[in-house]
Order: C-alpha cells, then sequence, then structure tokens
C-alpha cells in the first residue's frame, strides 16, 4: 500500500507514500470476501492484449492514448493470508484470463486506499499444480536465429522502438535477441522490427 503505479505493478512506480495509513485486518477480510462472483473491470493498459493490432502495453509505453477493453471474469475464491502494514497477501482462484493486477486495484478501491501488486505468484492452473518445480530454459528449445544487438539494453527492456541499424547478423522473420538475464523475440518484415514477447527471464 502507498505505492502509484500506471502498469498497477512495481516496473513503473509514480509515487510511493511512505506512510499509508493502517487499516483493520477485518475489513480488508469483509471486501476480501465481496470479490467473490461475476467481477466487470478495465484492463491494464499494460497488458498483452491487442488494440488495433498492437500490444497494448506496447501502446503504454510509446505514449499512445487508447482505452483498454473491458474484462468479464469470475472470481471463485479468495483467501486472507496476511496483512503485516504495508502489505496484503491472501490467495485467489480465478477464471481463465484474469488480471490479478487490476483485481487487487479493486479491493485497493473497497478499502480506501492506495497500492500496487509487489508480488504475484501462480500455484496452480486448472487441474495443473505446482509441486518443486524447476524452471527451464527456454533457449535450448526454442529454434530460432539468435540476432546481434548494438544498442541500449535498457531500451529492449522497456520496449522501445528498435531501428534496424542496430541489428546484425539477421534475416527477414523471427529472431531473438538474448542478455544475461533475458531475451526478446522479434519479427523482421521489410526491415522493420517488431516485437513478439520481449523481457522473457531467464534463470540461471
Amino acid at each position: 500500500m502507498g505505492t502509484v503505479s500506471s502498469s498497477f505493478d512495481i516496473e513503473n512506480i509514480e509515487h510511493i507514500n511512505k506512510n499509508p495509513k493502517k487499516l483493520d485486518t477485518s475489513h480488508i477480510k469483509k471486501e476480501l470476501q465481496k470479490l467473490l462472483g461475476d467481477i466487470s473491470y478495465t484492463a491494464p493498459k499494460y497488458s498483452a492484449k491487442r488494440i488495433d493490432g498492437k500490444r497494448a502495453y506496447l501502446k503504454a509505453r510509446a505514449g499512445e492514448l487508447f482505452e483498454p477493453p473491458k474484462i468479464n471474469s469470475i472470481i471463485y475464491e479468495t483467501n486472507f493470508l496476511s496483512y503485516n502494514h504495508p502489505f496484503i497477501s491472501f490467495d485467489i482462484t480465478v477464471s481463465e484470463g484474469t488480471y490479478i493486477r487490476s483485481i487487487a486495484q479493486i479491493l485497493l478501491k473497497k478499502i480506501q486506499t492506495k497500492g500496487t501488486l509487489s508480488s504475484l505468484e501462480r500455484v496452480n492452473e486448472g487441474k495443473f499444480y505446482f509441486d518443486r518445480e524447476k524452471a527451464i530454459n527456454p533457449l535450448k528449445n526454442l529454434k530460432i536465429k539468435t540476432i546481434k544487438y548494438n544498442g541500449e539494453k535498457l531500451w529492449i527492456q522497456q520496449g522501445k522502438k528498435i531501428d534496424i541499424k542496430y541489428l546484425c547478423d539477421f534475416s527477414q522473420g523471427l529472431g531473438k535477441i538474448v542478455f544475461d538475464d533475458f531475451f526478446t523475440i522479434v519479427d523482421i518484415k521489410k526491415d522493420k522490427v517488431e516485437y513478439i514477447l520481449n523481457d522473457i527471464k531467464l534463470h540461471q
């Protein structure tokens, strides 16, 4: 609580209130329970939703003005875990395609405070449960040519437009740009570079 972010997570923090007001735990539990059932909300501007054929997060990073689409979700179950000021932790079971960042914002509004999602862990999907899982290296199974990049690493992380002059040893079509801690997949068509997947973390 106390942190304002344009992307509803810790990647685009705009303001931090170091002394957010303390809340009553029973009030948090009550409002969390009220989230159950059908819920309609606006998708985050920093999301992978396509708006006019372009990823929403790319439009947001470019400063474009647009209206994110409405999302309809189902909240099946909520479970309050802890409130260690200023952190609230809870489990939530939701329908496919739900944006937890947005659900967190709805809860924050209900408890009359501001904040952002600082951590998210998916513990199961359908009948598949994560148990002692090990991270895999996606590069070992991704049969896409590596492209050499001579620009600023931060530009890629922020999803800024890539000028073809910063690329070496490339061909038209799909390619990957690899750094020490993440990689990005791009599509090159007529010497124009478009992000397909960006900032994919590499586990050491």
